[in-house]
This record gives structure tokens, C-alpha cells and sequence, in this order.
């Protein structure tokens, strides 16, 4: 069965690394709700709990968006290179 869904915006390879990107993004954010949970879980005090968990929710948060905008930014090159190749 051929897939007839095309994305104008970008060439071929670029939409495949969006797609490909998507997935590890979406596995960053479950890796960090589950180390955030665990976190949470076995600390004993709630002061424990707010200076240990906040700091390392922020942490794999901003990785995971630094990642979020590397992906979507190699993307968008690559389109541009592919889309501007005669110029070049």
C-alpha cells in the first residue's frame, strides 16, 4: 500500500527527520516524567522532594527542548540546502 501523504513545506528527507525527531522527543519526555516520578517517589521529606525533583525537572527539560529546536533547525538546513542545491 503506497502512502500518498506528501508534505509540501519540506522535501522528503527533511519531513523524515521531523518524524524521526518527533520519536525521540516523545521518548525524552517519558524518560523525564519517569525519572522525575521515581524522583519524587523516594524522597523522604517534602523539602527533599522540591530541591531535588524541581532542579532535575528543569534540567532534562531543557535538554529535551535544546533537542526539540536542534531537529527541527537541521531540518529546516537541510530543506533549504536541498531546495537551493543549483545555487550552491
Amino acid at each position: 500500500m503506497k502512502n500518498n501523504f506528501t508534505v509540501p513545506a519540506v522535501c522528503r528527507h527533511s519531513f523524515y527527520i521531523l518524524k524521526c525527531g518527533l520519536f525521540l522527543i516523545l521518548s525524552m519526555l517519558g524518560a523525564t516524567w519517569l525519572k522525575y516520578d521515581l524522583t519524587i517517589s523516594s524522597a523522604s521529606e517534602e523539602s527533599m522532594r522540591f530541591f531535588e525533583a524541581a532542579p532535575l525537572a528543569r534540567l532534562m527539560l531543557e535538554h529535551t527542548l535544546i533537542t526539540l529546536i536542534i531537529i527541527i533547525a537541521g531540518a529546516l538546513a537541510f530543506d533549504l540546502i536541498v531546495k537551493n542545491k543549483d545555487k550552491i
